[in-house]
């Protein structure tokens, strides 16, 4: 589906998908654009940088320790149904080449 991802978070001891959307073109945030300024930063920032789905869904909250590594926190929700669910973990990311790599793969999702 155009403006949508599918998105699987894989932690120990959990497995979690769904499909998420990503907004209409023009509107939708731009995940690619988002993970390339964190590769341009990848010496380290401040705080807690932050990128959330259109309609929610999935949601990342991204820190540097200021040694080479990104934590980034995962939140993943799914809404349809009377049984909806939300699942939150953190996945780590080496602030070189691995983040830079995540932001060349993710950037024809910024095209929408």
């Amino acid at each position: 589906m155009p403006g949508s991802l599918h998105t699987l978070l894989v932690l120990p001891d959990l497995r979690a998908e769904t499909e998420v959307h990503l907004g209409p073109p023009g509107v939708q945030a731009v995940l690619g654009s988002f993970f390339a300024g964190l590769a341009d930063a990848w010496r380290g920032w401040t705080g807690v940088e932050v990128w959330e789905a259109y309609e929610g869904g999935l949601r990342l909250s991204c820190r540097h320790d200021g040694l080479g590594t990104v934590f980034v926190a995962v939140e993943l929700s799914e809404r349809s149904g009377p049984d909806g669910w939300h699942v939150q973990g953190e996945v780590q990311v080496d602030a070189g080449e691995q983040l830079a790599q995540l932001a060349r793969s993710l950037s024809s999702l910024d095209a929408g």
